[in-house]
């Protein structure tokens, strides 16, 4: 693993509110005026800038769908707490506007939904570059349970993008500038491990997630819909630019307020047996450029437990996964600002209640079968949850002792004697022969109602997030190709390091340890 040394540097910490109701305001934009470089605030509204940035003087500049822009003096923010700023809900302005004392209305644009995203799509080309670019930034991807981080990654990363016209997997390149595991945050290594469809161990319930090799960030930017919208995507968006207005229902809402300026609101939904899909675009009245786009994919799947008496009991719908994708116009063209995708998954934890150990007594004839908790003794005591074979024949169990965590089963007498006997000489020989002897146990549960072996299964939340700091239109010559990460490697597993001259640059937006309601 290669040392990593990051820069010390303090931070000015914010978080950004609501002003009506106190909710965070998520992936608004905070740039630095006249620095060209910026953030995204957090999914609890937070966001960190450099001290440096207020040494020097600097304004932040902040803007968020459907909220009124502000600019903040960095000087006024204390380096000593979290910065609570509220925005104010933008209220749409009178079509009236005077020009030269004259009163005159603008042109009202009546066009559907449908004829709305049909001319976003067809401008795709003449909004988004075609040109090699490069988009520096922060990356995470973190897990989530009961409003609580764990399990977080963070780096910053350079992409070169080969532009909207070349294929995006085969030809972007990614750098790594700097990476972390944050020990700040709680590690849950059950959630850490693969995908595991086969053994049923983590899964995403009535879907299927190519883990590219488990490098999180290519997840990512496959489930970009703008940016691929020549192959498919992800379902149920598909190819985006020849299936997505044949594959959901359409309808124009409000227009939102973005610096000042209307953006046209399309929502959408379609349903799909178990399957719901709902979300929107966000797309501009100038140049119908999409700003930004919800996609929801919702589940009523319900998955059947190995256990006969139970089922994971779950929500009418429950998130299967959702991608949320914001571009930013920079000279003259739409360029990425932050794309964040969110999926459930279960984990199938270690049973709260099972065997610890089986062991035999010679002398007197019987099994001692210790449990990690204690058994439920009408359970335990009962012959039927005991399934016993010698040598491939039932063995009948004539009579059980129940004591707390332990269980002894006493076989029939008859067969008794021999069985021990085969059994001893078995393993002073170390044949560790099951056909010999094995036993099955089931159907009994602890005091607290945990059955033997059966798995528990968790719910957790997955995060991968990109949060572009710069956009350079006009990259450079590009570097040696071995300097660039591998695809379909995890992104902290033996990847390349480049630390350019100005890396410190950039900095990593931690999130607040915890969200608060």
């Amino acid at each position: 693993m290669p040392l990593v040394v990051f820069s010390q540097q303090g931070f000015i910490t914010g978080q950004l509110l609501n002003n009506e109701d106190g909710a965070p305001i998520v992936f608004a934009t905070i740039r630095v005026k006249n620095k060209n470089v910026g953030v995204i605030s957090n999914l609890d509204g937070s966001f960190r800038i450099p001290n440096k940035f207020k040494d020097l003087g600097s304004v932040l500049e902040v803007s968020s769908l459907g909220y009124v822009s502000k600019d903040i003096l960095l000087y006024e923010l204390s380096t000593n707490k979290t910065n609570l700023i509220k925005l104010f809900p933008a209220i749409e302005v009178l079509d009236e506007v005077i020009v030269e004392g004259v009163m005159k209305r603008p042109k009202r644009i009546k066009m559907s939904a449908v004829d709305i995203v049909r001319k976003a799509i067809a401008n795709i080309s003449l909004n988004y570059p075609s040109s090699p670019f490069t988009s520096v930034g922060y990356y995470r991807d973190f897990q989530m349970n009961d409003k609580r981080y764990f399990n977080l990654n963070e780096a910053l990363f350079e992409v070169w993008d080969q532009g909207f016209g070349a294929l995006d997997f085969e030809t972007t390149k990614v750098r790594i500038f700097e990476y972390k595991r944050n020990q700040d945050f709680p590690t849950d290594s059950i959630a850490q491990k693969p995908y595991d469809y086969i053994n049923r161990n983590k899964t995403m319930s009535g879907a299927y997630l190519n883990d590219y090799g488990g490098n999180e960030f290519t997840i990512l930017r496959i489930h970009d819909a703008i940016r691929n919208n020549a192959i498919n995507a992800y379902d149920y968006v598909n190819e985006f630019r020849t299936d997505f207005l044949k594959n959901h229902l359409l309808k124009k809402e409000a227009d939102v307020i973005l610096n000042n300026k209307k953006l046209f609101k399309i929502s959408f939904l379609r349903n799909i047996g178990l399957f719901e899909v709902k979300g929107n675009l966000y797309i501009s009245q100038e140049n119908f450029a999409i700003n930004k786009m919800e996609y929801i994919i919702n589940s009523r799947y319900r998955e059947k437990l190995r256990h006969s008496r139970q089922y994971y009991k779950n929500r009418s719908q429950e998130l299967l996964f959702s991608v949320v994708v914001g571009y930013a116009p920079v000279d003259g063209f739409m360029y990425p600002n932050y794309h964040s995708m969110k999926n459930n998954f279960k984990v199938n934890d270690p049973p709260k209640f099972k065997v610890n150990e089986v062991q035999y007594s010679l002398a007197k004839k019987n099994f001692i079968i210790s449990f990690n908790n204690s058994a439920n003794e009408k359970d335990a005591l009962k012959k039927a949850n005991y399934k016993a074979k010698f040598k491939g024949k039932k063995v009948n169990i004539d009579k059980i002792v129940h004591i707390d965590d332990q269980v002894i089963l006493y076989p029939d007498p008859k067969i008794a004697k021999s069985m021990f006997v085969e059994i001893s000489q078995a393993e002073r020989n170390n044949k560790q022969d099951s056909n010999i002897f094995n036993i099955k146990i089931e159907d009994i549960r602890d005091l607290k109602g945990n059955y033997i072996n059966e798995p528990s299964y968790r719910e957790v939340k997955q995060y991968r997030e990109f949060f572009v700091q710069r956009i350079v239109t006009k990259p450079g010559a590009a570097l040696n190709d071995s300097l660039y990460m591998n695809k379909n490697v995890p992104i902290f597993k033996k990847q390349p390091i480049t630390r350019p001259e100005n890396t410190a640059d950039y900095w990593m937006n931690t999130p607040l340890p915890n969200i608060d309601d």
